[in-house]
């Protein structure tokens, strides 16, 4: 950008806008590594390193929409085709009880299965404890919150236990979530 009141000759706006911004600086070895593999497909061992770094990552509400509008109508790979029923169960039969990021675990396995959803064991947690927070013994039905006693991130098998729920008001599980931050953190520096 130019000075402010310095005025650029026709001829120098034309050289530099010709100008690549690298001309003359030599390529990187990484930058050469990447231009020699472009084109090759991805070993085994990268795409598995890929596979364990995305895992639990989901797309937000927004991309899945964009992800959505860009695949409507002409531009969707499956537009104006109809498939067998036979096809249809094929394709059913193969997705049975495998993880699927947006569907979820299918069958016995899930959740969901015969009321074991989180909702469904915090709301079993809630009306064990009378909606009474355990902490300050504070009672109100519509602002009490289920939390984990053991996190859940650390004992994944005990997310749908209701052993491992406790009722708290707002206010404690704000603090008892501080309190966990602080611990977690005082004990990665040991």
């Amino acid at each position: 950008m130019p000075k402010k009141g310095y005025k650029q000759t026709e001829e120098h706006k034309r050289n530099a806008s010709h100008l690549a911004w690298n001309k003359g600086v030599p390529a990187t070895e990484e930058q050469l590594k990447c231009l020699s593999q472009m084109g090759t497909h991805h070993t085994e061992e990268w795409k598995q390193t890929q596979s364990i770094s995305q895992t639990g990552k989901h797309p937000s509400p927004e991309t899945l929409e964009k992800m959505r509008i860009v695949n409507l109508g002409p531009n969707n790979p499956q537009f104006g085709k109809t498939q067998s029923e036979e096809t249809k169960n094929k394709r059913s039969a193969s997705m049975m009880g495998k993880n699927i990021w947006m569907v979820g675990i299918m069958g016995e396995k899930s959740n969901s299965w015969k009321g074991g959803s989180k909702e469904y064991w915090g709301k079993q947690c809630k009306i064990r404890d009378d909606y009474t927070c355990q902490i300050c013994g504070h009672r109100e039905p519509e602002i009490m919150v289920a939390d984990h006693i053991l996190p859940k991130s650390t004992y994944p098998q005990f997310s749908c236990d209701i052993n491992n729920l406790i009722t708290l008001c707002p206010n404690c599980h704000a603090r008892k979530t501080i309190r966990e931050k602080k611990n977690k953190e005082y004990n990665k520096e040991d």
